[in-house]
C-alpha cells in the first residue's frame, strides 16, 4: 500500500525544525556521526528547498528514502511528542519488533516469539497481566507482592487450559519462556508503572510516586497565612482521670484515646492553634473548635506540672497584628469530619477563605503538618505511658500500667502538647534559613504588617461560628401550644417566639454551639435576629455538648438508660457510664471526652434563663451557675 506524499506545507505545520527534540552529536561514535550527518543534511535540505537530484548526489540517498527520514521524524513518540531528530539515529528502532516467522516451525532464533504468541492468544496476555498487576477480576483474592515465578506458573497453566500442546510453543523450548516472560513483565512494570509500582511495591511507594507526576503543584507561599495546613493526630500516650465509684468514692482508670488537631502556617511553619480531644475519633464540631482557637487570640493555660515553663509561644499571643488573621487557603485530607458542609460553611462563609482537600490519602500535599506531627511523636514517646509506635515496638511497656503508677494524668499531657508546641514554635529549622517560626514571622512583618483579619462584627458575634440548622416553628394555637423549635429531641424557646404565632409553620435558621447545646440563637428567613431560644427543662439549665444530647437520644432509643421529666436527663447519662466505665473501655474514653468538653467551656447562666423547679434563682447570689450541682465537672477532677 503506498503512503501519501509528504509535503512542504505539511511539514511547516508541524513547527520549526529548531523546536524539535534534538540529538546530541557527541554522544554518538564516528560511524553512527557520520551517517546521521548525512541523514540530517539530506533531511534539512529538502526543507530548505532543494531539487532532490541535486540532493540524491550529495547523500546518495533515493527520493524514497529521504520521504521515509521524513515520515519517521513526524511520527508520535511515545512522551507525547514526535520523534524529530531523534528517528535519523542510527540503528533506532521506532516501532517494536514484529515476527513474521511461525514461532511453531523449527527455526534458529526465538526473537518476539512471546509477543506473537500473546498476539495470538490475547486471552492468556490479559490473564497474565491481571494477576501481576493484581486488577479485580471477580473474587479472585491476590497475593501481597506477586513473584515472577509465581506468575511463570499462572502462565503456564493458563497455556494448558487453553490446549497448548507439548510440541507447540512455549512448551516446546527450553525453560519453557521463562526468561521471555520474566522480561515481558519487567518491561509491563516500567509501561503501566503507575499501577504496576501500587501492585508490586505497595500504597505508600505508588503515592510517593505521584510526588513527581503531572498533578498541578501548589502555589509558592511568599506571605504568612496564605496558606495553611490542618490535619488531626492520635496521640500515642495512656494518662489517668477519676471517675465516681458506685459504692463511694472514687477510682483512678487508664485512658488511650487523645487526638491533637493543627493548624499550621506553610510560609513560616509556625503553629497557629490547637485542640485536643478525646475519643475514638475526632468529629466535625472538633474540627471547628481548632479553627476557631486558631484565629480567636491565644491565651496561655495555667501549668499544672511543677517546673514546667513556657519557651516562645503562639503568633496570635506573640504578634497584636495577627490576632483573628484569616487564612486565604485551607489544606486539609480527605476525613469525613473535615469534608462536612459545617467545616465548609465556617471557612468559607466566615473566613473567606479556600478550601483544598487534595487527593485522596495523599498526605504528602501536607508535608509541613505531617512533618511536625511525626518531631512531636518523638517526644511523646519518652513517656514512661508511650503506646510507643504499634504494638511491637519496644518503647511499649505496658501503658496503661505505667500511667496509674506515676499518676500521669491528662492536664498533665495537655500541659506538655502546649508547651512542646510553643517550644517548636521558637526553635529555628533549616527550611527556614535557621530562623524559629516566630523570627520568620517578626522578619516579615516588620516590613510587611497588614494581614487580613476578621471583620469586627464577626469578632463580637462568636455564635456565627456555631453549627448551623434549619427548624421549622412548630405550635398549635387552637389547642393553646405556644410557638417552639424542636432540636435533637428538645424544645427550645424564648418571650419573642412564643408570643409570634405568625411564625408558625415558617422555617427559621438556629445557630448552636457544640460546646454549649442549652441555647441556640435564631434568625428569620430575612436575616432579621429572634434573639437567644432555651431548651426546655434540664437541657436548658445543665451544662452539656451536642454530641452528649445525641448519645444521650441514642441510649435511651437503645432503652439503656431512662428518665422522667423530673430526672435530669445528663446526670442519668453521668450515673450509666460512670457504672458502664468500670467494665467498658470505650465508656471511659466517653468520660474522659464529657470531662474535657466542660473543661473548655464557660459555664455562665443565660440571661433569660426560664424559672424551673429544678432551678430557684437567688438575686442576692452570683448568676454563675453552681456546676457542682448542674453538671458531673466537679466530680470527675
Amino acid at each position: 500500500m503506498l503512503k501519501k506524499r509528504i509535503s512542504r506545507e505539511e511539514l511547516i505545520a508541524h513547527g520549526d525544525i529548531g523546536n524539535w527534540p534534538q540529538v546530541d552529536k557527541s554522544l554518538l561514535s564516528n560511524k553512527e556521526l557520520a551517517l546521521y550527518s548525512r541523514r540530517e543534511a539530506a533531511l534539512l535540505g529538502y526543507l530548505a528547498g532543494k531539487d532532490f537530484k541535486e540532493l540524491s548526489k550529495t547523500s546518495n540517498y533515493s527520493r524514497q528514502f529521504i520521504y521515509r527520514l521524513l515520515r519517521k521524524c513526524i511520527e508520535p513518540h511515545f512522551d507525547g511528542r514526535i520523534w524529530g531528530l531523534r528517528a535519523l539515529i542510527p540503528y533506532l528502532h521506532q516501532k517494536p519488533y514484529d515476527r513474521l516467522t511461525d514461532i511453531n516451525k523449527n527455526t534458529s532464533g526465538l526473537s518476539g516469539a512471546l509477543s506473537a504468541f500473546f498476539d495470538k492468544h490475547p486471552d492468556i496476555r490479559e490473564q497474565i497481566e491481571v494477576y501481576f498487576l493484581k486488577k479485580a477480576k471477580g473474587h479472585l483474592v491476590h497475593e501481597s507482592r506477586i513473584s515472577y515465578k509465581s506468575t511463570f506458573k499462572r502462565f503456564l497453566d493458563a497455556c494448558k487450559a487453553k490446549g497448548i500442546r507439548g510440541n507447540e510453543y512455549p512448551r516446546n523450548v527450553k525453560y519453557m519462556a521463562s526468561r521471555s516472560l520474566y522480561q515481558y513483565l519487567r518491561n509491563l512494570t516500567l509501561s503501566r508503572f503507575g499501577e504496576a509500582i501500587k501492585a508490586r511495591f505497595g500504597v505508600d511507594a505508588a503515592r510517593a510516586l505521584k510526588l513527581g507526576g503531572p498533578e498541578a503543584p501548589l502555589n509558592p507561599v511568599t506571605r504568612p497565612y496564605m496558606r495553611v495546613e490542618f490535619d488531626g493526630h492520635r496521640i500515642d500516650v495512656a494518662f489517668t482521670m477519676l471517675i465516681p465509684n458506685p459504692f463511694g468514692g472514687f477510682i483512678e482508670v487508664a485512658v488511650t484515646r487523645m487526638w491533637l488537631l493543627t493548624i499550621r502556617d506553610t510560609f513560616s511553619r509556625a503553629v497557629l492553634g490547637y485542640h485536643l480531644c478525646y475519643g475514638r475519633e475526632y468529629n466535625r464540631f472538633d474540627v471547628m473548635e481548632c479553627i476557631k482557637k486558631s484565629l480567636m487570640p491565644w491565651k496561655r493555660r495555667e501549668l499544672s506540672i511543677p517546673g514546667l515553663k513556657y519557651s516562645g509561644g503562639f503568633p496570635s499571643d506573640i504578634f497584636p497584628e495577627l490576632q483573628w488573621a484569616i487564612f486565604q487557603e485551607f489544606l486539609y485530607d480527605n476525613a469525613k469530619a473535615n469534608l462536612s458542609d459545617d467545616v465548609t460553611r465556617l471557612l468559607v462563609d466566615i473566613t473567606g477563605c479556600n478550601v483544598n482537600a487534595g487527593p485522596v490519602a495523599f498526605p504528602e500535599r501536607r508535608g509541613i503538618v505531617e512533618r511536625f506531627f511525626g518531631l512531636f511523636e518523638e517526644h511523646v514517646h519518652r513517656l514512661p505511658s508511650t503506646l510507643g509506635s504499634g504494638p511491637k515496638d519496644p518503647r511499649r511497656q505496658n501503658p496503661e500500667e505505667q500511667a496509674l503508677k506515676f499518676k500521669i494524668k491528662a492536664e498533665h499531657i495537655e500541659d506538655l502538647v502546649e508547651v512542646l508546641i510553643a517550644l517548636h514554635n521558637d526553635r529555628p529549622t533549616d527550611s527556614l534559613g535557621n530562623r524559629s517560626p516566630l523570627e520568620q514571622l517578626d522578619f516579615f512583618l516588620k516590613s510587611n504588617p497588614i494581614i487580613p483579619t476578621l471583620d469586627e462584627v464577626k469578632k463580637r458575634r462568636l455564635s456565627m461560628f456555631n453549627v448551623r440548622y434549619f427548624r421549622t416553628v412548630r405550635g398549635n394555637m387552637e389547642e393553646g401550644r405556644r410557638p417552639y423549635i424542636e432540636f435533637e429531641n428538645v424544645r427550645y424557646t424564648n418571650d419573642i417566639l412564643s408570643s409570634s404565632p405568625e411564625l408558625i409553620g415558617k422555617q427559621l435558621t438556629i445557630y448552636v454551639d457544640p460546646k454549649d447545646a442549652r441555647t441556640c440563637e435564631v434568625f428569620n428567613s430575612d436575616g432579621s435576629e429572634l434573639g437567644v431560644l432555651i431548651g426546655k427543662g434540664f437541657w436548658g439549665i445543665t451544662q452539656h455538648t451536642l454530641e452528649m444530647r445525641k448519645e444521650i437520644n441514642r441510649a435511651r432509643v437503645k432503652r439503656l438508660i431512662h428518665y422522667t421529666e423530673n430526672d435530669d436527663p445528663i446526670h442519668v447519662y453521668m450515673d450509666y457510664l460512670t457504672q458502664e466505665a468500670m467494665k467498658n473501655k470505650n465508656a471511659k474514653n466517653k468520660l474522659a471526652k464529657i470531662k474535657k468538653s466542660l473543661e473548655d467551656t464557660v459555664l455562665t447562666k443565660p440571661a433569660d434563663l426560664e424559672k424551673t423547679e429544678a432551678y430557684e434563682e437567688d438575686p442576692s447570689e452570683s448568676t454563675e451557675i453552681d456546676i457542682s450541682v448542674f453538671n458531673r465537672k466537679a466530680i470527675l477532677v
